[in-house]
C-alpha cells in the first residue's frame, strides 16, 4: 500500500503526496472499518423474501475498500522496472509484517481482549486474518511476471480473469434467479484463490492517466451499487442467509464498476480545505496501520463498549472513523518508535 510516487513523470515530482490517492485510501480504510464493525440490523428475517434495504446498500459501498487499495498500489507500481532481488526483498517485507502483526495481535492480544483463551491458531486462520498482505504478495509477483512476458499476452491475462471469476458470478447471479431450484456449485460465486485482485491492481494502472467525465464516473457507482443491490437479493433468498455483499462482492462486475468510479472519480482532486486535506492526508498515510490495528479495536469495542446488535448506522460511522483515528495516532507512534520497521513495506 505504497503512498508515495518515486518514479519521475513529467507531471508529478518523486516523493511528492498525491492527494486524490491519500483520498481513496483514507476512503478505503473507512469502508474497511466501517464493514468489520457488524453492528448494524440491515433488516433480514429468515424465512422471509428479503430485499436489501437502504442501509444495506448504502453499506454496499464497503465493496469498494480493499478494491481501492489495490488500485492506488497498482497505478503506483504496475508500471515499475524491478529487479529478481528487488521483488524478493518487497515481498519478505510483506510476509514479515503480516506474520509479526498476525502473532501479536491476533494469537496474543485479541485473545486477551475477548477473554479467550490462548491457543495454537490453525493455518486457516492465521492466513485469514490478514489475507490482504498475502494476495498482495502474489499479484507483486504475478505483475513482475507480466512483465516479463510480451505486451500482447497480458491483456488475454486480464480478460481471462474477467471471464472468470467476475463474469462467471454474474451468470450465476442470473441462473439462480430463473432457476431457484439450481444448485450453485463450488466455483460458481468465487474469488478464483483471491486472483481477482489481479484486475484491480491492473486497472489502477490503466485508470492512473486515464479520466472519466464525473458523469461517468457517478453511473459506474450507481451501476456498481445496483449490481450488487440484485446479488444481495438473490444470494440471500437463495441461501436464505444475509449474504455479505461486501468481501463476498470483492470477484463481481458490480464492485468492480464501483471501484473504478470512485477512484476515477477522486483520482483527480488535487486540493481541499487545507484542515481536511491534512486530516485526510494523515489517515491515508496511515492506511496500512488502521488495516493493521483495526480489528483488535473492533474486537475491544464489540467485546466491552457496544455488546448489543443493531446500533444506530449514524452511530457505526462515528465509531469507525474514531477508530480510524485512534488506529493513525497508534500508527504514527510506532513509526517514531525502535518497532518502525514492523509498518515499513
Amino acid at each position: 500500500m505504497a503512498h508515495r510516487f518515486s518514479v519521475m513523470t513529467h507531471n508529478i515530482k518523486p516523493n511528492k503526496r498525491i492527494l486524490g490517492y491519500d483520498i481513496c485510501k483514507a476512503l478505503a480504510a473507512f469502508l474497511i472499518v466501517l464493514y468489520h464493525l457488524q453492528l448494524v440490523d440491515f433488516g433480514f428475517q429468515e424465512g422471509t423474501t428479503y430485499y436489501p434495504t437502504f442501509i444495506k446498500t448504502l453499506w454496499s459501498l464497503s465493496a469498494a475498500g480493499v478494491p481501492l487499495f489495490f488500485m492506488v498500489n497498482g497505478a503506483l507500481t504496475v508500471r515499475r522496472t524491478i529487479s529478481l532481488n528487488q521483488l524478493i526483498k518487497k515481498c519478505s517485507k510483506i510476509l514479515f509484517v503480516a506474520i509479526f502483526w498476525t502473532c501479536l495481535l491476533s494469537c496474543l492480544l485479541n485473545p486477551i481482549i475477548t477473554h479467550k483463551p490462548l491457543t495454537i491458531p490453525t493455518l486457516g486462520y492465521f492466513l485469514n486474518q490478514y489475507w490482504f498482505f498475502y494476495t498482495l504478495v502474489l499479484v507483486t509477483v504475478i505483475n513482475y511476471l507480466l512483465g516479463k512476458i510480451p505486451a500482447f499476452v497480458r491483456p488475454a491475462v486480464i480478460i481471462s480473469l474477467l471471464i472468470f471469476p467476475f463474469l462467471s458470478n454474474l451468470i450465476w447471479d442470473l441462473v439462480i434467479l430463473f432457476y431457484p431450484t439450481a444448485k450453485l456449485p463450488s466455483w460458481g460465486h468465487t474469488g478464483f484463490f483471491t486472483l481477482y485482485a489481479i484486475v484491480y491492481h491492473q486497472a489502477g494502472a490503466i485508470f492512473r492517466q486515464t479520466a472519466l467525465p464525473k458523469t461517468a464516473c457517478v453511473l459506474l457507482i450507481l451501476s456498481g451499487l445496483m449490481l450488487i443491490y440484485f446479488e444481495t437479493y438473490v444470494m440471500t433468498n437463495y441461501s436464505n442467509q444475509l449474504y455479505d455483499g461486501v468481501n463476498a462482492s470483492f470477484p463481481t462486475i458490480g464492485a468492480l464498476l464501483l471501484t473504478i468510479g470512485t477512484f476515477c472519480l477522486i483520482k483527480p482532486i488535487e486540493s481541499l480545505y487545507p484542515p481536511l486535506q491534512h486530516f485526510i492526508s494523515y489517515i491515508g498515510g496511515n492506511a496500512l496501520g488502521i488495516y493493521i490495528f483495526s480489528l483488535s479495536f473492533i474486537l475491544f469495542v464489540r467485546s466491552h463498549l457496544i455488546t448489543s446488535h443493531g446500533i444506530n448506522p449514524i452511530l457505526a460511522v462515528l465509531i469507525s472513523i474514531a477508530i480510524c483515528i485512534c488506529c493513525s495516532i497508534l500508527a504514527t507512534f510506532i513509526k517514531k518508535s525502535f518497532l518502525k520497521f514492523t509498518l515499513n513495506l
